[in-house]
This record gives C-alpha cells, structure tokens and sequence, in this order.
C-alpha cells in the first residue's frame, strides 16, 4: 500500500510534471505525542528511504506534528520533541540514509513544521535546534530554516554557511508594501543578508501565489521571481 502511493506521487501530474530527482518529504510524528517511537514508525521510514535510493530520488525531508488538514490538531512540548529526536538519533536511520537526503530541514516546531502558529507554550527554538544540528544532522548534509533570522537559534559551534532557507513568499516581492514577509521583506537587512549567503547553501521557496490577490490588484513580480 505504502509503495503503491509513492508510485502515484511520482506518475500524477499533481506533484511533477517531469522525472524529477527531488521531492519534498513530510514526516508527521504526532500520533506519538508522549509515547516512544516504535518499530512500525522506523519500519515505515526504512521503506520511505529504500524506495526513493531505488528510483534514484532526493529529499527535501521535514519532521512536523501538525497541520491544519490532515494531521493532529495540537503542538508538542519542548520536551516530546527532543525525546524524538533522541530517539531518531539513537535509531541511526537519519544518518544511514544520508544519500537520498538533499536537505533536511530544521522542522518539528509549530505548524508544518514551519515554526510558526504554536499553541503556548511554544517550543524552546534553541533546545530543539540545538539538538537538531548536534545529534540529528549528518554531516555533509545541508539544512534549512524557516527564516533567516532563525539562524540566531544555531550553536556557536556550528557552521551557519550550511543552512539555507525554505520560506514561502520569498520571491516577488514588492518594496514597500506590507504584503511581504515582515522583517525578510526586499531590501532589508535580512534580505541583504540572505543574498550575501545564498551561495553556501541549498534555498528553496514556494512562487506565492494566494487567489485574493487578483480581487486586491496584487500580482508577484515576475522580474524579481527571476
């Protein structure tokens, strides 16, 4: 059944268009809020990855607990998110499968994993990415964050060239308009900041499209998407 819906993801229209080698994967752990990770869980992922170093394919991989759709309907403590890291650690899967990973992600906290939309209490971002990028991180294998101010959360010890960011809405952006991304918005510092590092690292982002736009005259730049 699991390998029967990978195969769809890779012939339907709805997700590529042509044979791509990357895909964006979502882990949604939430089902085991306050429990330990068991067999079935590293099982399901074993054959997540053997399935895609088959096909020759990369991930773009998240650990989340939560949307707004489909999965869960509240948000883990500090605590139940390390303890999964931990154990995702401990299983060494992460790390065996190195080679299908394009990036991973610095997921797990709030809504998609996109660190955002929490309820309270929401979770302590230098404990989690503390532990993230200590324990959970190969090496040799490029990360992402949300935003590029959440770069602050990183340990000193660590490089902070290999973080990209996967923020939706990062191209078409307009100067001077309040329909951006707040402090990431064109022409601040952050902005200038992330041109000056993209090169190090892997960036990806969604074109941001939101159907109001058309009622509101607000159409993306295409100029500046390019």
């Amino acid at each position: 059944e699991l390998y029967k819906k990978l195969n769809g993801y890779l012939d339907s229209s709805k997700f590529t268009t042509v044979s791509s080698p990357v895909y964006v994967c979502y882990i949604y752990p939430g089902d085991y809020r306050g429990k330990t990770l068991d067999d079935t869980f590293f099982a399901t992922l074993q054959k997540i990855f053997d399935f895609c170093r088959e096909k020759k394919i990369q991930l773009l991989l998240r650990f989340a607990y939560y949307d707004v759709n489909n999965f869960n309907v509240s948000t883990p403590t500090t605590d139940e998110i390390l303890s999964h890291i931990n154990q995702i650690a401990g299983n060494g899967i992460i790390s065996q499968y190195s080679d299908v990973l394009h990036t991973f992600q610095a997921g797990f906290v709030g809504q998609f994993g996109e660190w955002h939309s929490e309820t309270y209490p929401p979770a302590d971002r230098d404990q989690v990415l503390s532990a993230f990028v200590e324990k959970l991180l190969p090496n040799g294998v490029y990360s992402q964050l949300r935003m590029q101010n959440y770069k602050k959360h990183i340990p000193s010890s660590v490089d902070k060239k290999r973080f990209g960011i996967h923020l939706d809405s990062y191209f078409g952006i307009m100067d001077g308009s309040e329909l951006g991304s707040g402090s990431f918005s064109y022409g601040n510092d952050e902005w200038k900041e992330c041109v000056d590092v993209a090169k190090y690292s892997p960036n990806d982002a969604e074109l941001y499209y939101w159907d109001q736009f058309n009622s509101i005259g607000i159409y993306c730049e295409g100029y500046a998407a390019a």
